[in-house]
Parts: C-alpha cells; structure tokens; sequence
C-alpha cells in the first residue's frame, strides 16, 4: 500500500520479518499522519487562545480607562461638594450673625422706629434661611452636574 508521504511499501503483505518491518514502518506512518492532524489542531487552538486573549486584554484596558474616567468625575464631584460645603457653611455663619445683629437691634432704644425693626427681626432670620436654603439647593446642584461630566 501507500504510505502517508505517498510512499509505496510493497512488503507489508508478506509473512517474514521484511514483511513485520513494513507493517511496523506504515504503523509509524500512520502515527505520523496522526501526529501532524494534532499538531494542526493545537496550532488552530492556540491561535483561538491567544485571539481570546487579546480581546480579554481589551476588554480590561476599556474597563481600566472607563474606571479612570469615573475616578477622576468621582474626585470633581467631591472638590465641587467640599466647595458648596464651604459655601454654605459660610452661609449659615453669616445668617447667624444677622440673626444675632437683627435680635440685638430689636432692642436698641429708639424712638419711633422701634415697633418696626422688631416686627423686621423675624422676617429678616427667615430671609437668611430662605438662602441658606437656595446655596445648599445650588450646592446639591453643582455636585450633581460636576459629577455627570
């Protein structure tokens, strides 16, 4: 018969040790032709495995850049936050003091006035919480849209 690399082994038929070596050498050719189809289907694999890899590789370098962006809109939001908390702590020392001043001026004497500023007294502590009220909203805003960026 033929052999894998088409060589023709003609002594595979006879009952001799010449025959027993030609049986032995299309056994090795067989094996041969079997080895090399492996070789083949690992080599085909391999290259899957290493495609696969490289879109694994990909895909945790997106993951890794997206996480990046995240931090740094993450480290804004909380800069923009610390701000609005400075501000508004800021806000409420200064409605404080107001509130102080207007309390202690209901009680200066003054002539004719006097009725009016302490009628002015409470209107005035309700205007300073009604703006501490729109810079904490304005804070809440500022560290919403710093954080959408």
């Amino acid at each position: 018969g033929i052999g894998a690399d088409g060589v023709i082994i003609t002594a595979s038929g006879r009952s001799d040790e010449i025959g027993d070596m030609a049986k032995a050498i299309r056994a090795f050719q067989h094996q041969a032709v079997a080895a090399d189809a492996l070789t083949v289907q690992v080599t085909e694999d391999v290259g899957r495995i290493a495609l696969a890899a490289g879109q694994a590789s990909s895909a945790v370098s997106q993951v890794s850049d997206g996480s990046n962006v995240q931090l740094n809109s993450l480290k804004k939001t909380a800069g923009a936050v610390n701000q609005s908390t400075l501000a508004i702590s800021d806000v409420a020392k200064n409605t404080h003091l107001a509130s102080e001043q207007a309390g202690a001026a209901a009680y200066l004497p003054l002539p004719s006035p006097g009725p009016i500023i302490l009628g002015m007294a409470p209107r005035l502590e309700a205007r300073c919480s009604t703006s501490l009220g729109k810079v904490a909203a304005v804070g809440r805003m500022g560290a919403f849209v710093s954080g959408s960026m």
